[in-house]
């Protein structure tokens, strides 16, 4: 057995454990048993304390078929050797399951001031799928009530949306210069704009990728998210959520879910809520007020961006402050990855066909020759530019670029659109909007999309 592994087990069983705020004298028999069979020593134990319980999970779902199925068997006897599994431990063992057995992960984040609850299920996506939202729209009522079934509460943004989209005008004013008085008066009216309106694939990037920092959910297939648990890694509050792919039917995906659940449970008795929507009722608990409060305080600002690549300088003007910290070569790879984004970024991907190789080969040339004269305009050496289409001298620049926009998080609304992301088919690119990028010429400023170099 891998070190990584033992230390991924004494994680796991130690959530498993602490779960439902009881530890049983079973418990500690049989975990006294297990650290024995799986040889783990206080050392593993301290390190546990460190790791993620997403990253425990993962190299679990990466482990041997016999030490998956072993292991997974004795969490289960684990769950009831106080003679009873409850909804907490429920969870844990669903997320198990799904991520050993099945393609489901999980991720741990920081959110001290972001609660969303263990008994909510919500539909995410990153791109909108007509099919499963039209699925759901069909099925919505019957989804409720098999999640309320184990006491789970069905999240549909767009339902939501429409909550607040229905609610009287002026009153909504009211109720939320009220709930959030530090705002000023068009804030408010762009938050009861921003909570009516609101898409699945919105609260995804501005809210699950941007503020918690699940990277990679908007390049998932449409998911099912739950909140299973929330322990300490260090000194630092984490929330664990487990994602599970929708295989084909977000109903099928449901009753398979719940039928799971159901049986891990030692007691069919659920907490159920009975708070409805009604007529000129203003919902303020639950999802409600979560979703409320989460863009109600929340920090940083939009900001444009605007270039002048003769003074070295990366400005957001709104902000009053410059992009700190990046060397010349850096500077003009944001620059020239601005550029490049108008027309849906670049991937550094190698193709294996021949005659595509030649194509991409062509394609590297122009873009580095694009580069080169980037890293002039910022005063580079001509003939002297890295040669960014190689990993080993792209990768820092990335990361270094990554860091420095990351730094600004508080600042910047939506942190991540003003970084350089690669989605799951390998291409980069800045997600702001190419109209909010401008760039100091000597006629003034120009719109990104109209420069030509």
């Amino acid at each position: 057995m891998k070190n990584t592994e033992r230390i991924a087990i004494t994680r796991i069983i130690s959530d498993l454990i602490k779960a439902d705020s009881i530890i049983d004298v079973g418990e500690m028999d049989m975990y006294s048993r297990l650290k024995e069979k799986y040889g783990i020593q206080n050392s593993d134990e301290r390190s546990a304390m460190q790791l993620p319980l997403s990253e425990a999970m993962s190299v679990m779902s990466k482990a041997g078929v016999r030490l998956r199925k072993e292991f997974y068997f004795d969490c289960c006897e684990m769950t009831v050797s106080d003679g009873f599994c409850d909804p907490t431990e429920a969870r844990l063992m669903l997320a198990l399951d799904y991520c050993l057995n099945e393609d489901g992960n999980v991720y741990s984040v920081y959110s001290p001031d972001l609660k969303i609850e263990p008994n909510q299920v919500v539909y995410v996506e990153g791109r909108y799928d007509e099919g499963v939202n039209n699925e759901i729209v069909s099925n919505y009522r019957s989804l409720v009530n098999e999640y309320r079934t184990i006491g789970g509460n069905f999240i549909y943004i767009p339902c939501v949306a429409k909550h607040y989209s229905q609610y009287n005008e002026s009153t909504f004013a009211s109720v939320a210069a009220f709930l959030a008085p530090n705002l000023s008066g068009s804030e408010l009216e762009k938050l009861i704009e921003h909570l009516s309106n609101m898409t699945t694939v919105q609260f995804c990037k501005e809210q699950l990728c941007t503020r918690l920092g699940m990277d990679g959910l908007l390049e998932k297939n449409p998911s099912l998210l739950i909140k299973i648990s929330s322990d300490y890694v260090g000194n630092r509050l984490m929330g664990n959520f487990l994602r599970i792919d929708v295989d084909g039917s977000v109903v099928d995906t449901t009753n398979k879910l719940v039928d799971k659940f159901k049986g891990m449970l030692s007691s069919d008795k659920v907490l159920v809520s009975n708070v409805d929507e009604a007529k000129g009722r203003f919902l303020y608990h639950g999802f409600y007020k979560q979703l409320f409060d989460m863009y109600a305080i929340s920090s940083g600002i939009d900001c444009s961006i605007e270039i002048n690549p003769y003074k070295g300088e990366i400005r957001f003007p709104e902000l009053d402050r410059s992009l700190e910290g990046l060397r010349k070569k850096e500077k003009a790879f944001y620059f020239w990855m601005a550029l490049m984004s108008r027309s849906g970024g670049v991937s550094f991907n190698q193709p294996s066909n021949a005659k595509q190789l030649l194509s991409y080969k062509k394609r590297m040339v122009e873009a580095y020759s694009l580069y080169e004269k980037v890293y002039e305009l910022f005063g580079g050496e001509k003939g002297k530019a890295p040669d960014i289409t190689l990993q080993n001298i792209r990768g820092p620049i990335v990361a270094n670029i990554r860091a420095k926009i990351r730094a600004m998080r508080g600042e910047l609304r939506n942190v991540d659109d003003y970084s350089i992301t690669k989605d799951s088919d390998g291409v980069f690119k800045i997600r702001l909007d190419s109209r909010r990028i401008k760039m100091q010429t000597s006629n003034g400023i120009m719109g990104i999309v109209d420069v030509v170099i």
